[in-house]
């Protein structure tokens, strides 16, 4: 057989960060060899370090623009203090408008009185029957110190008549002043108003903006991050990759006879007790039409042997993630002059290692729950026309068969 063939790889789409939010789509394709899983490794590793280097770069803006909107924040809390206190100097200019307008009146009130008086001393001191009233009032005096006492009099009652014009004239340029001082009042609040709504608008755009632009940065970010969990999730199914290609052992072919070393079967035996759980080509959550499950699950406790399904070779035996396999064991077998390979995935132990010759019934391993396994279980997966396992999950689809049909 051909060793490029025997690990095909999962194909594995990822993130490349090229420049800050924006990514193209970069695919790993499958290794064949031990020198292509490392080179491509060594390329995710570049582009990783690239995409970190991208990350750290965009943090530090985000980080600049955070402190932007705190910035604005505070400013726009300043000007909301600023506001208060035009509000609260509006509201006292509004106090002043409002004690104005209560002297103009208290003022009107005293000038109607004032009036009312010059208005009763007139009407008193006018002619009655065409005769001076003042004139008769000094004429009549009984001696000269009583006209010098009437005429003094008179003129004491003309000067206050003159002090209340005089107050009456002054209570209206006063009402005046204030009637001016209100119009200019009201002119400077509603200036304020203007300058606290325009200053507080404007800081309001400025803070949306920064907001928005913070948003789209921290989007940036989290895709930069999701680039970098990308590739490493690409990196760790290369180094899945290098594993099995590492542990692989083909079955030897015997050069003088020109057959496969692997045993011909000689019957096959159910891998472990316990019911199917999960039956071949299921479409149940987590598969679908699409990605259909490629094996049998049966269920069993921890710990409960796995025996291999018939006589062969086992060609992997390897710890770890593998794929979400887990902990498996594979098996090349001779059905019939016909290639076949068993997987047992999701194992808590190994009891073989790769290279061995195994017979049907033979204990490989144990029930386990380790790779993508919700629960211990067994998952087996058989493949006809082909003696080795293809990484690529659409290649082995290709070749899998119902392994219910042979236990």
């Amino acid at each position: 057989m051909n060793y490029k063939k025997i690990i095909a790889g999962t194909v594995a789409t990822i993130l490349t960060y090229t420049a800050l939010g924006t990514y193209q789509p970069l695919t790993t394709y499958a290794c064949s060899s031990v020198e292509e899983c490392q080179t491509q490794l060594e390329q995710l590793q570049a582009e990783n370090e690239r995409a970190q280097q991208q990350l750290n770069a965009s943090q530090s803006i985000f980080t600049s623009a955070q402190e932007r909107v705190e910035q604005a924040q505070a400013l726009l809390t300043n000007i909301e203090i600023e506001i208060q206190a035009y509000e609260s100097t509006i509201t006292s200019l509004d106090n002043q408008i409002t004690t104005l307008e209560t002297q103009i009146v208290e003022l009107e009130a005293s000038i109607e009185e004032k009036q009312m008086t010059l208005r009763a001393r007139l009407a008193d001191m006018q002619l009655r029957t065409k005769t001076n009233q003042l004139l008769d009032f000094i004429v009549n005096s009984e001696s000269l110190s009583d006209f010098i006492s009437r005429a003094q009099s008179i003129q004491q009652l003309n000067a206050y008549d003159n002090e209340l014009i005089q107050q009456i004239e002054a209570d209206q340029a006063l009402i005046e002043e204030h009637k001016q001082a209100i119009e200019a009042t009201k002119t400077q609040t509603q200036e304020l108003k203007a300058q606290a709504q325009e200053r507080q608008s404007a800081q309001a755009d400025v803070l949306a903006t920064l907001q928005s632009e913070r948003q789209a940065l921290a989007q940036e970010v989290y895709g930069a991050q999701g680039a970098i969990d990308t590739l490493n999730l690409s990196e760790a199914d290369i180094q899945a990759q290098l594993e099995i290609l590492q542990n692989y052992v083909e079955p030897s072919i015997d050069s003088d006879s020109g057959s496969s070393t692997v045993p011909e079967a000689s019957g096959f035996y159910r891998p472990t007790t316990g019911p199917v759980t999960l039956p071949y080509m299921s479409t149940e959550y987590p598969y679908s039409s699409s990605r259909p499950h490629l094996g049998v699950d049966i269920g069993a406790s921890e710990g409960t042997p796995v025996v291999s399904v018939t006589d062969g070779v086992v060609i992997q035996a390897t710890y770890g993630y593998n794929g979400g396999y887990g902990n498996m064991v594979v098996i090349s077998h001779n059905v019939n002059g016909t290639p076949m390979v068993s997987i047992y995935g999701h194992l808590s132990s190994i009891s073989v290692s790769a290279g061995q010759t195994v017979s049907g019934g033979q204990n490989v391993g144990a029930v386990g729950n380790t790779g993508d396994s919700f629960g211990a279980h067994l998952h087996i997966e058989l493949l006809s026309g082909i003696n080795y396992m293809p990484a690529d999950r659409n290649t082995r689809q290709q070749y899998t068969v119902n392994p219910a049909a042979y236990f």
